[in-house]
């Protein structure tokens, strides 16, 4: 079916075309309860709107994960889960329902397939649409699954994560209906891609939370909420392909699981050659994304019974199941398993493939697009660094006896002949060596085999730093260790110098900070990292380290006796605060009957004051009064004063004095 057809048949069934943002969205659509958060989302989408590239391998993107979220939607590890497949999808039509952030689907597009890419949010529908905004061959629907029309048959179709939600949006047989609506979807001879988490897969059974709910056992209790998200066993999931009708189902499996893997494993490998491939299955468990806080038991040991004893797809992770109803294969008959590299930088990405020939095995390595690089054996046999892991795995492992096996990484595999007894700190090795670690050397019938070779040193290569960035990089990779009273520091960096010292005691504390900056420059120089923040989180890496039920035991006994002691300090205590409490209620009524009292004092203060201002108004009063008084008596002082002047001037005056002599002479001769 054409795109003109397409159209057609989208907009005869109530579908409109958004032009805006360039997806199919469904009339009167119901709301899709289903993301990562807006925030999460709207962060993603700004991204892919904002990058000049939005391809599988762009660094560009890889530069703006930050957290759990982006790291989903925009590594390309997403990929590599169908890479082994790549060159099936070219000139194919691929229905992708679910297709979320669209990292698969730029990965099937790339590979020059023609996509129908269907989502139920339509913000997810819309980042999907940008992160193939430069893809022609990618059409974007806004729908449920059951909403989509009959929009033709496909070679392919995909349920990458799917599968585990079908009950919330299809009802209680949502899984059996999606199934069934998938295989109508088909060409006779397609396939149909499924991944999902086994519900009881090994990191699940050791104590990892369930990836949708985030609680740990909810899949192994069968815990799951009715209509709600869920996901199975392999029995059960095989059961329900072939009452759909899916008569031939491939079992591929995916580590550390499908999300994120970095292995792939085909049938072949996995179901006959087992006991060759586990030690592979080993080497990634650390590279999960989502590991948990702590563990029931070992990964790594557990890995090699659990294939041994051929339960490896039964407790699997994860699945990845191609589904048909012909009899279709989608491996190649020698093909053990692939692994991907391809976080790196400078186009140093790869892929190695894993096979066998005529009885023999080896490793094909490949550039990521293709391009053949080279090929060696593929040596049986367990990595040293696999032994490493059996001793700290064992309960009450001593440091001790991890020296012996460094020591003896070096005399056996790195200084060898005349010179295996007269190493020092400071000898200096091939600078090819720099990638002789333990997990790239393997004890075989033959003797110890170094492989993989891939770096070589640009300056004089010392022995002491080869065994720093072997013991400190090995002890990184482990995902859990046993408990051990010889440890009393479970810092990685620390637990490392301690070990080096040992071999090495004239390397100091700035050997050491100088030899953690080396490795950091080296990482840095393959993969795109903030030396800083390596730096840091390297010297803060820790161990995790499992406690067995006889320590849970020790642990409660302990706690039970503390408890004790605590009950009889707690009685004490509260009897101490009875006693306070009585005391303060005394103090306190007593300070009431006071306070009363105070009350009273108060009120006669205040009347008193009241008092007091009266008084202090009428003495202002009278001091006015009195100095209106003595003003007016100054006043008449003074003019006394002047009249007095007045008078006397008068009275010593010279007629003053005729006129009193003319008075009294008058007054004489009155009498006569």
């Amino acid at each position: 079916m054409n795109k003109e057809k397409l159209s057609t048949v989208l907009l005869s069934s109530d579908f409109v075309y958004d032009a805006e943002i360039n997806i199919w969205i469904e009339k009167d659509q119901q709301e899709f309860n289903y993301n990562d958060g807006d925030y999460h989302e709207n962060y993603i989408l700004d991204v892919v709107t904002k990058a000049q590239d939005c391809s599988v391998l762009s660094q560009e993107l890889a530069g703006y994960i930050k957290d759990w979220p982006s790291q989903y939607h925009l590594t390309s590890k997403r990929s590599n889960l169908l890479r082994p497949f790549g060159k099936k999808f070219k000139g194919k039509r691929v229905l992708e329902i679910g297709c979320g952030c669209g990292a698969i689907t730029r990965f099937i597009a790339e590979a020059g397939a023609e996509v129908i890419a269907i989502e139920g949010s339509k913000r997810r529908a819309s980042i999907t649409r940008n992160r193939c905004k430069d893809l022609s061959n990618v059409t974007v629907i806004n729908c449920s699954s059951d909403k989509i029309p009959d929009i033709g048959e496909f070679d392919y179709v995909l349920l990458i994560g799917v599968l585990e939600y079908a009950q919330c949006f299809l009802g209680s047989e949502g899984q059996l209906s999606l199934l069934s609506f998938c295989k109508k979807r088909l060409t006779s001879d397609g396939s149909l891609f499924v991944a999902i988490e086994n519900q009881l897969g090994m990191k699940y059974l050791s104590g990892a939370k369930e990836d949708h709910l985030g609680i740990p056992m909810v899949g192994i209790n069968n815990a799951y909420h009715i209509n709600g998200v869920r996901t199975f066993g392999r029995v059960e999931l095989l059961q329900m392909m072939k009452n759909v009708g899916f008569s031939n189902v491939e079992e591929f499996l995916p580590f550390p699981d499908y999300k994120l893997p970095t292995l792939v494993i085909t049938p072949y490998g996995h179901q006959k050659r087992s006991s060759v491939i586990y030690p592979l299955v080993s080497e990634v468990h650390h590279k999960d994304a989502q590991a948990p806080d702590s563990y029931t038991f070992s990964l790594e040991e557990s890995t090699k019974i659990i294939w041994n004893n051929e339960l490896a797809s039964d407790l699997s992770n994860s699945f990845l199941m191609i589904a048909s109803v012909a009899q279709v294969s989608h491996e190649s008959d020698n093909t053990l398993a692939w692994y991907y590299s391809d976080a790196r930088i400078n186009d140093s990405q790869k892929k190695i493939k894993f096979l066998e020939v005529n009885g023999n095995y080896k490793i094909e390595s490949y550039k990521i697009s293709g391009e053949f690089i080279n090929e060696e054996p593929f040596h049986q046999g367990e990595s040293l660094w696999l032994s490493l892991v059996s001793i700290i795995n064992k309960h009450g492992w001593q440091l001790s006896t991890v020296v012996e096996w460094a020591k003896l990484w070096i005399s056996k595999a790195l200084i060898t002949g005349n010179d295996s007894d007269s190493w020092t700190w400071n000898t200096e090795l091939p600078p090819e060596y720099l990638d002789a670690t333990p997990f790239n050397i393997i004890k075989t019938e033959q003797g110890y085999k170094i492989f993989d070779l891939e770096l070589s040193s640009d300056t004089p290569l010392m022995l002491s730093y080869l065994v720093f960035r072997g013991v400190f990089n090995s002890l990184l990779r482990v995902t859990s260790i046993a408990p051990t009273k010889d440890l009393s520091d479970s810092n990685v960096f620390t637990t490392t110098k301690f070990i080096v010292t040992q071999i090495f005691p004239e390397l100091t504390e700035e050997h050491f900070n100088e030899y953690l900056k080396q490795e950091v420059a080296l990482v840095s120089k393959v993969v795109n990292v903030d030396n800083n923040d390596l730096f840091e989180r390297y010297k803060n890496s820790f161990f995790v380290v499992r406690d067995f039920l006889n320590d849970y035991k020790s642990e409660l006994a302990r706690v039970y006796n503390s408890n004790q002691d605590l009950s009889s300090t707690v009685t004490n205590v509260e009897n101490q605060i009875k006693d306070v409490e009585k005391q303060i209620k005394e103090k306190g009524e007593e300070i009431f009957g006071k306070n009363t009292l105070l009350d009273v004092k108060e009120k006669e203060l205040i009347d008193a004051q009241e008092s007091c201002s009266r008084l202090q108004a009428q003495i202002d009063n009278l001091l006015s009064v009195a100095a209106e008084q003595k003003s007016r008596e100054e006043k008449l002082t003074e003019e006394i004063k002047v009249k007095t002047d007045k008078l006397q001037k008068i009275t010593s005056s010279r007629a003053w004095k005729l006129a009193s002599f003319f008075s009294r002479s008058a007054k004489s001769l009155n009498k006569y």
